[in-house]
């Protein structure tokens, strides 16, 4: 079963908050993400086929090359957002 945390018209949101200082945590932020977007998109209709992901990381410090490790584009999704606060 696919359950996102927020489902707003067509647009399914999930929301992550996971350790993102170490390059084997953004590592493994992204395969999840990737898994849980390849798992949704196989068991949404076509009316709510748009997943988004929002990575919240108040308090985390990272560069931009995470932010381009966790793109919408790296992880199948239509769009990526960094919660910051």
């Amino acid at each position: 079963m696919f359950v996102p945390e927020i489902v707003k018209d067509n647009c399914c949101i999930l929301v992550h908050n996971h350790d993102l200082t170490t390059r084997r945590s953004v590592d493994l932020a992204a395969r999840f993400a990737r898994a849980r977007v390849a798992h949704g998109t196989i068991n949404l209709s076509q009316t709510n086929s748009r997943i988004e992901i929002v990575f919240d990381v108040r308090g985390q410090k990272f560069n931009d090359t995470i932010e381009m490790l966790l793109s919408a584009e790296a992880l199948g999704c239509a769009s990526v957002t960094f919660f910051r606060d």
